[in-house]
């Protein structure tokens, strides 16, 4: 997911997309100076609640900013690490700077 506003925080990620299922792993990505760097990961259990967060959310605003939702596409590196992983993950960018990951 990206493009999100500065003022979005990770528990409001998680609050925002556990309605779609049980969440494995939320993360907001910040710089080494802890404010945002605009997108976030959202690792779902099933595959299937993934598809739907993104096409329920992808282009819906929060805290003012319009989201970009994709399902997050391993590169070929990362299948060779975990090759049993399916298409769980969302992709969150575009997060504005400032935003922390609490």
């Amino acid at each position: 997911m990206r493009n999100l506003a500065s003022s979005v925080t990770q528990k409001q990620i998680f609050d925002f997309y556990s309605k779609f299922g049980n969440i494995q792993k939320c993360k907001l990505e910040c710089f080494a100076d802890g404010m945002s760097r605009g997108f976030a990961y959202v690792q779902f259990e099933k595959e299937e609640d993934a598809l739907t967060a993104v096409k329920q959310t992808n282009r819906q605003e929060l805290d003012g900013k319009v989201l970009e939702v994709f399902q997050h596409v391993k590169r070929a590196s990362d299948d060779n690490k975990n090759p049993a992983s399916g298409g769980n993950n969302v992709f969150v960018q575009g997060i504005a700077k400032g935003t922390t990951e609490a």
